[in-house]
């Protein structure tokens, strides 16, 4: 079986180099980056961007793909409010939470990193896995966006919100400002 045929074998669309060499089974990152690349110029691999590999192109969930483009991350902020129609913003923008602020383009798509802080970023409560992709739950994007803007996002819904576990989330960023916001929001809809 070749290295290509272990790819299909997988189910997955989307690799990066570390996906690589632990379904490959190699322990030197020179093996698999040669492999891969002999793969790309073949054209059975298509390069996304350096370390970021799809089988199809055509077929990209921008979830995986946003998580696997900076790892580790989760996607959190307007994409979950949008998903859970908290919000009406229109965006052809992902957004995710990572230990550092970036933005990455890929075909066409915004990936945009906001940098949380490690005690709040490595804490899982309130994190999900949607299919193959991490992402924050409501309540946790809630928090994450008082974290990152406070007062200053002003939230259009917060229907079916659970407030008991919005309150515990807020104390995972270490900082009065969240939970005191998490509190006014409670009070101005619950």
């Amino acid at each position: 079986m070749t290295k290509f045929d272990t790819l299909l074998l997988s189910g997955k669309n989307i690799f990066n180099i570390d996906d690589l060499s632990a379904l490959w089974e190699q322990t030197k990152r020179a093996q698999t980056v040669w492999s891969i690349k002999q793969y790309v110029k073949s054209g059975k691999v298509q390069r996304l961007r350096r370390g970021l590999y799809a089988i199809d192109n055509s077929k990209l969930d921008p979830y995986i793909l946003a998580n696997k483009a900076l790892a580790p991350s989760y996607i959190t902020g307007l994409t979950v409010l949008q998903k859970f129609g908290l919000s009406f913003q229109s965006t052809n923008t992902i957004h995710s939470a990572a230990q550092k602020t970036k933005i990455i383009k890929i075909n066409n798509v915004e990936f945009i990193y906001h940098g949380i802080k490690s005690g709040a970023f490595f804490n899982d409560f309130g994190l999900e896995k949607s299919g193959s992709a991490f992402m924050a739950s409501k309540e946790r994007a809630i928090a994450d966006m008082i974290y990152l803007y406070g007062s200053k996002y002003d939230f259009e819904r917060m229907d079916g919100v659970d407030w008991d576990s919005l309150k515990e989330i807020s104390k995972i960023y270490a900082a009065k400002s969240v939970e005191n916001r998490v509190l006014e929001l409670e009070r101005k809809y619950a």
